[in-house]
């Protein structure tokens, strides 16, 4: 063993004999560089590690549907159901697939249940080829079918056809709205006055609207007056200028919407 090597040695072993504080602090300086070594090594293959991870499941946002329309950006709330009970301008005649109804329950988010009927009205069925076999209902018939879709807006229009019976219809508007309100009592319900074609307003079917605003407001409902959105339009009727063309519909879905943000 070479001198030098010797002496340091002889010093450590004498003073781990003699508990001098120069061999602890030796031993330990050691230790620290050992650990230290492995520190070193862990933390590398850790970051290593963390990059090459699959994103966690708790980090990836998720879209819930919710009914209670909560702030949150990703809640989604599901569309209000609304019903349309009416005539042929609610089925659409002449349209070419084109509806008022669905318009409108497009614009204001509405999930559209449409059991509307050509040819009826409040106290008017019609019967015809297309019709169920006991005919097409007038509105009175068609509540039952409007309360089984379980709606949250109830949507009644029209009246027109209601002219050759003044009188029926007078009896049946109160039992209409008063029928809907006793078996959906939370539904929100609308009247829409009666639509008329490009020709002058009749008379007889402002006397009807007086009525289905009378009977509507009785039962907590809400009327919503258009007035006459196709008067002088001939433009917006189809071939016969009874019925509205898709532009006709288009209009009157407008004319129905302004003026439910109004009344």
């Amino acid at each position: 063993m070479p001198r030098a090597t010797a002496r340091r040695s002889t010093r450590l072993t004498s003073a781990v004999r003699q508990g001098l504080p120069d061999a602890t602090l030796a031993v330990g300086a050691i230790a620290a560089v050992v650990i230290a070594g492995v520190a070193i090594a862990d933390g590398s293959a850790g970051a290593a590690g963390s990059a090459n991870a699959s994103p966690s499941a708790a980090s990836t946002p998720t879209a819930t549907a919710s009914t209670a329309g909560g702030p949150t950006g990703t809640t989604t709330t599901a569309p209000l159901t609304a019903v349309f009970i009416g005539d042929s301008y609610t089925t659409g005649v002449g349209g070419g697939g084109t509806k008022w109804t669905t318009l409108l329950a497009q614009r204001e988010g509405w999930r559209e249940v449409n059991v509307g009927y050509r040819g009826t009205g409040y106290g008017k069925e019609f019967h015809a080829a297309d019709c169920p076999a006991n005919g097409c209902p007038d509105y009175l018939q068609v509540v039952s079918r409007a309360v089984a879709a379980h709606p949250d807006v109830v949507i009644v229009s029209g009246g027109r056809n209601d002219m050759t019976n003044q009188n029926r219809a007078a009896t049946n508007i109160p039992k209409v709205f008063q029928e809907l309100r006793q078996q959906l009592p939370k539904a929100r319900i609308v009247a829409v006055s009666p639509f008329w074609d490009s020709t002058s307003y009749p008379a007889g079917l402002a006397v009807l609207g007086t009525d289905v605003r009378t009977a509507v407001a009785k039962v907590g409902g809400q009327y919503v007056d258009v007035g006459s959105p196709l008067s002088g339009k001939t433009g917006l009727l189809s071939t016969g200028g009874v019925y509205p063309n898709a532009d006709g519909y288009r209009a009157l879905a407008k004319a129905v919407e302004a003026a439910l943000q109004t009344t």
